[in-house]
């Protein structure tokens, strides 16, 4: 985007000089600056508010990660984290302790709105099928440590590897979660060093997951609107998962690494 703030109900947010620094480094065909596509998908608005709400000093760089394939992507964050490593290098910042990174992404759209199936039209059957899809996918791709090995299985489950702009299971941030994992996991590696005898990982793991039909309805509020059928046929998975710094001891003989 090329905002200076974004806007929340308790005040405005500003934008890092961190971007700049992103814009440059990057090349013209690896990014598009457009503040309509950043207002139409609406990715920042929610949480933005609860960042705001818990550090009234935060500052954002909003990326809208789009479809691409393996190899792009991994260029794409070659060149990401070097800018972003020289920026926190130079302003003395490490992954955890002044900077975070906030991945915006709904788990399965499910229903013939969405073109997603794989169960039936939908009910109740449908619905916990489809739910324990995506709690197996958080508990096994998404938990853990993250390398290499892993982003390419999140990436490859999502969607083919060879036509990326065919989708395997509805996730809305299918790009954004490997893309997030991935620059996240180069930072925690490239700047927070090792301590003695010891390695530091990104390590993620569950800590939360509804959907749209999973809690009862609010009430009616005058002035609002329904914006979407919300039944067992047209529903939307919410997950949660926390990434942080792991201490991994070095592997003993025959140990197997950490997964």
């Amino acid at each position: 985007d090329s905002y200076k703030t974004w806007r929340t109900p308790d005040g405005e947010v500003p934008v890092s000089k961190l971007r700049g620094t992103m814009i440059a480094v990057l090349t013209a065909p690896e990014y598009v600056i457009d503040n309509t596509m950043h207002d139409a998908e609406h990715a920042v608005e929610g949480p933005l508010y609860w960042l705001r709400r818990s550090n009234p000093s935060v500052e954002i760089v909003p990326i809208l990660v789009t479809p691409m394939d393996y190899e792009t992507m991994n260029q794409i964050l070659y060149d990401l984290g070097m800018a972003v490593g020289n920026y926190m290098e130079f302003s003395g910042q490490k992954v955890g302790t002044d900077v975070a990174f906030l991945i915006s992404a709904d788990a399965v759209h499910y229903g013939p709105d969405f073109n997603y199936t794989p169960y039936g039209a939908g009910g109740t059957e449908a619905y916990l099928k489809a739910v324990e899809d995506d709690k197996l996918i958080a508990s096994r791709l998404l938990s853990g440590t993250v390398n290499e090995r892993r982003v390419k299985a999140i990436f490859e489950r999502f969607q083919d590897p060879r036509a990326p702009e065919t989708s395997k299971v509805t996730w809305c941030g299918r790009f954004a979660i490997p893309f997030g994992l991935s620059l996240t996991s180069q930072l925690f590696k490239g700047l927070n060093g090792k301590g003695e005898g010891k390695g530091l990982v990104c390590y993620g793991r569950p800590i939360a997951y509804s959907t749209s039909v999973g809690a009862p309805s609010l009430p009616s509020v005058t002035g609002l609107a329904s914006t979407a059928p919300s039944n067992l046929y047209h529903f939307v998975g919410y997950p949660a998962v926390i990434y942080g710094q792991a201490v991994v001891p070095p592997l003993k003989q025959g140990q197997e690494p950490l997964q």
